[in-house]
């Protein structure tokens, strides 16, 4: 007798003792479909004590679950298929997610939103349904009240009390498919007459020059390696003096790179692009475009003189990826 599976679900009719005469069939409908399972997962060659089992090997994979901006006040996850394990990992509960979620300032666990703060959105399991529920939480590790969740993505809110996202800054982690990466590209012109680092062999420091763009970024794990690109458009100067555009992570005193222009008359401009790659842990961090010139005058990005060029179509960009 053909087996149904994996066509279709068998569906056994219990014996009953002292009622039911017990046939051949009986025993040979579980026999086929034993071995059409066996055969539909095949065999590792192996003893079982030499193969782990597959809900080990899927534990911590999924698939989908990508965390984007919606609007400033919300964000949009992805269809999501996976397993949404216990702390311990010793529970490990399959969910799927068919359509798109829409998450807002309800869907944090605990309290209101704070400014200028890391949020985490997690997919939990806790329910009796087959459908992740996401939720929002401030705790990198664990949403407060829930049993069973995946951590899958992160944001950066801007105001205190609602969900703000004005400038994107908000991302998947790496798995399932995803990047974790934020840009800021812009052609706002900017101006900064704070002056830049000397012309010598020590490290520019933050105080040496304008912050001009900024943006925010919460690598994976500690050990991500993390792709920062810079692309600094038009940098223009009032006087003459070599200018220097840097990059910059948190409050460190000391760039992690530079790349320096050289003028020869007032008016001059250029481009400055360049990657930068490093390991800064898991925790938030913020990169920043500085410029500063050791000529004195004003320096003006997207522009000159302090006036824009070319309207919005002379953007400038930072980014950072996960590599």
């Amino acid at each position: 007798m053909a087996a149904s599976w994996p066509t279709s679900k068998k569906t056994f009719s219990q014996l009953s003792d002292g009622v039911t005469d017990m046939e051949g069939i009986n025993v040979n409908v579980g026999y086929d479909e034993i071995e059409a399972v066996q055969t539909f997962i095949c065999a590792p060659g192996a003893a079982q004590s030499h193969n782990a089992t597959l809900l080990s090997l899927l534990a911590d994979n999924y698939v989908g679950g990508r965390c984007y901006k919606k609007d400033a006040d919300e964000i949009y996850v992805g269809k999501f298929a996976g397993i949404v394990p216990n702390a311990g990992g010793t529970i490990r509960k399959l969910r799927v997610s068919t359509s798109v979620t829409t998450l807002s300032a309800a869907d944090l666990d605990t309290g209101t939103m704070a400014a200028d703060t890391a949020y985490y959105i997690y997919a939990t399991a806790d329910t009796a349904t087959t459908a992740p529920v996401f939720v929002i939480s401030a705790n990198a590790s664990a949403p407060s009240g829930y049993t069973n969740y995946l951590r899958i993505g992160w944001f950066y809110n801007e105001t205190v009390s609602v969900l703000d996202i004005t400038s994107g800054f908000v991302s998947s982690f790496s798995g399932g498919g995803n990047v974790n990466k934020v840009f800021l590209q812009t052609g706002e012109v900017f101006t900064g007459s704070t002056a830049g680092p000397a012309t010598d062999d020590s490290v520019p420091q933050k105080t040496e020059g304008d912050v001009h763009l900024t943006i925010y970024f919460i690598p994976t794990t500690a050990t991500s390696r993390v792709k920062i690109s810079l692309d600094a458009a038009h940098v223009s100067n009032s006087a003459s003096g070599n200018t220097v555009v840097c990059l910059l992570q948190d409050d460190i005193a000391n760039c992690l790179k530079a790349r320096q222009i050289g003028y020869t008359g007032v008016g001059g401009f250029n481009q400055v692009f360049f990657d930068f790659t490093h390991t800064p842990g898991a925790a938030l961090i913020t990169y920043k475009m500085l410029i500063g010139s050791d000529g004195g005058g004003t320096t003006t990005l997207n522009g000159i003189g302090g006036a824009r060029r070319f309207g919005a179509a002379l953007m400038s960009r930072l980014s950072a990826e996960e590599k």
